[in-house]
């Protein structure tokens, strides 16, 4: 049943099988309106719905939202509930304070590529819940909240039939998603699946995702991701994977706007894109960052970033020459700490050319530690190639000090030419001889340039999983983490357990995964 109301008794849509134009539900254009069918109400001022059956609704017109109205469409009694678009929207007009419940409903054509599917700017204390609903052949979502307004997105579908339009062009994609507005009250977006374009999230105090699997978003097809640009958003527990859409050259699974400095992004599976993540501001932890195709896997963490406990790999050859693994551009220099991460550059096959790290030139890396750094070739040898280096193409004769601190490191890369860890300095320091320049580096005390063997690490298959499997739920996000991490431990008595930094922690290990007795090593953990 679709009900309408204005601060009274809920008003019933009847059929109308002639009415054209805009449906509206509040203000002086609703005001007439005439008896039909039983004692139904249908307005006059332009309504837009006909109720072709038992929960179909059928629109002639926009639904327009004012004042205090509110709606609600739902199954109810009738067991199903349809939306037949026809193109036209779902909206507000002026100053909306009213709530808009979308729940268990189809929703087909709904908006078009130009036009959005729902547009609504809220105030007050607005609400907009949608929730168990698919949307198919519809255009973008679009949420504004004002004031102490808020919205719940979850279980829903946004199918690969979205009319969003897809461009190559930077910036020129419309997300399928789109929440902004200066509102901070908590909001909800969770236990979606979206298999077109991307969710973007600019206004504040998002929870993207949850603590459990069914509170897990899976974001899947050509020019998905997250863009994120506000504060105070938590992105836990989601997949997204980007596919790539041709002639595109600025895809990310995560894309975060300049002045988000305080996301927190935790147990996530993040796959594919010219940089895999776009920017980032705040803390990046216990994720699995997949399958760069030209850039980086991490692209410019942004002023006071921590970037700790993941696990980097690569399991699909690039489109181009990767740069970098973790790379510093665009002049950030403050606090950047990069410690406790796993990067695996797949060896020669993997086709990971550049450096696991770099440090352009105007940037500085505050802390570089316990990372455990194996299986890169270094193939993009320019004379500067190394483990970590400066930007494309600058010298290394002598070092640039970009470096604050770098110890407690291990790395293995044999087939690497020169294997060379530091193409970076720190200042006032020698590297291998001074505490906080690789004196600590496995083995502790050892040559320039050692690489030291951390024993087996990965996992059989790369990433053994298909998108199908884990869009129908035959694999979890846990059960993905969690064999990440066994595949991804070290074995007993071999060269990272332990040897990490003390400094965070006695018994630190190097790498994002130990042996489990410390409180922070908790990458592949989610869902328990």
């Amino acid at each position: 049943m679709r009900r309408v109301s204005r601060g009274v008794p809920w008003i019933v849509a009847a059929a109308c099988t002639a009415c054209t134009g805009n449906y509206w539900l509040g203000g002086k254009r609703a005001l007439a309106s005439r008896e039909r069918d039983g004692g139904s109400v249908v307005h006059e001022g332009g309504v837009g719905v006909q109720e072709a059956g038992v929960g179909d609704h059928v629109l002639g017109g926009d639904v327009v939202l004012s004042g205090d109205d509110s709606a609600d469409f739902s199954a109810g009694d009738a067991g199903s509930c349809r939306i037949i678009g026809n193109g036209h929207s779902i909206r507000s007009d002026g100053t909306w304070t009213g709530h808009l419940s979308i729940e268990g409903c189809t929703v087909e054509n709904l908006g078009t590529g130009s036009s959005p599917a729902i547009s609504l700017v809220a105030y007050g204390n607005s609400s907009t819940t949608i929730e168990g609903t698919t949307f198919d052949g519809s255009g973008t979502i679009h949420v504004t909240n004002e004031d102490d307004s808020t919205t719940t997105f979850r279980n829903d579908v946004i199918s690969a039939s979205s009319t969003v339009t897809l461009d190559a062009s930077a910036g020129a994609t419309t997300p399928a998603f789109l929440a902004d507005g200066p509102s901070t009250t908590a909001k909800v977006f969770q236990g979606n699946r979206i298999y077109r374009s991307t969710a973007s999230f600019l206004s504040a105090n998002w929870l993207i995702g949850g603590s459990t699997d069914a509170d897990s978003n899976l974001i899947v097809g050509l020019r998905a991701g997250l863009i994120l640009g506000a504060t105070g958003l938590v992105v836990r527990g989601n997949y997204v994977h980007v596919v790539h859409f041709d002639g595109a050259g600025d895809e990310a699974a995560v894309t975060a706007n300049y002045g988000t400095v305080d996301t927190l992004a935790e147990h996530n599976v993040f796959r594919g894109g010219t940089w895999v993540l776009r920017g980032f501001g705040g803390e990046l932890r216990y994720n699995a960052i997949i399958d760069a195709q030209y850039s980086a896997w991490l692209n410019q963490p942004f002023e006071n970033t921590k970037v700790h406990h993941n696990l980097f790999f690569m399991c699909a050859a690039p489109q181009s020459d990767v740069q970098a693994g973790i790379y510093l551009v665009n002049d950030r220099a403050i606090g950047i700490e990069v410690y406790n991460n796993t990067l695996d550059g797949g060896g020669p096959g993997k086709g990971f050319t550049g450096a696991a790290i770099a440090v352009d030139n105007g940037c500085f890396l505050s802390s570089l530690r316990s990372n455990l750094v194996f299986d890169f070739p270094f193939q993009m040898n320019d004379g500067g190639a190394a483990a970590v280096r400066p930007g494309l193409t600058e010298s290394i004769a002598p070092p640039p000090v970009r470096l604050g601190y770098a110890d407690y490191n291990l790395f293995y890369n044999p087939d690497a030419s020169p294997a060379r860890n530091y193409g970076l300095a720190v200042s006032g320091l020698t590297v291998r001889i001074d505490a906080g320049f690789g004196e600590h580096d496995a083995a502790s005390g050892g040559p320039v340039d050692q690489q030291v063997n951390p024993g087996s690490l990965g996992l059989a298959g790369c990433f053994p999983w298909s998108d199908v499997d884990i869009e129908d739920g035959a694999v979890t996000l846990s059960t993905v983490l969690a064999a990440l991490r066994t595949g991804y431990s070290p074995a007993a008595g071999s060269a990272p357990l332990g040897a990490g930094d003390p400094a965070d922690a006695t018994g630190n290990c190097i790498g994002a995964i130990g042996d489990g007795t410390l409180a922070q090593d908790l990458f592949g953990t989610f869902g328990r």
